[in-house]
């Protein structure tokens, strides 16, 4: 990228476009290096989230939607689990 009398120039393959303007759309959210941006946990879902969480822990894009859907799922397959072992 330079600066030109007549604007900005943006040099280089498609790659490295997308990289400055992923760049420059996290900027207004704050400090680069403050923010957690991660991939949502749940292996079906391919939303990206900032976990601005104080523990900085999170996991999923929202409770509502993965995070529901994981829980449950464990609880389904720990439920399971003692039912097999007991019985």
């Amino acid at each position: 990228m330079s600066l030109t009398p007549s604007g900005v120039v943006r040099v280089g393959d498609a790659a490295a476009i997308a990289s400055d303007a992923a760049r420059s759309a996290v900027r207004p959210l704050g400090v680069i290096d403050e923010l957690r941006i991660r991939e949502c946990g749940r292996e079906e879902c391919t939303r990206i989230l900032v976990g601005r969480s104080r523990s900085g822990n999170r996991h999923w894009c929202g409770p509502e939607e993965c995070g529901n859907r994981v829980k449950a799922a464990y609880y389904r397959f720990r439920k399971k689990s003692r039912t097999s072992s007991a019985g």
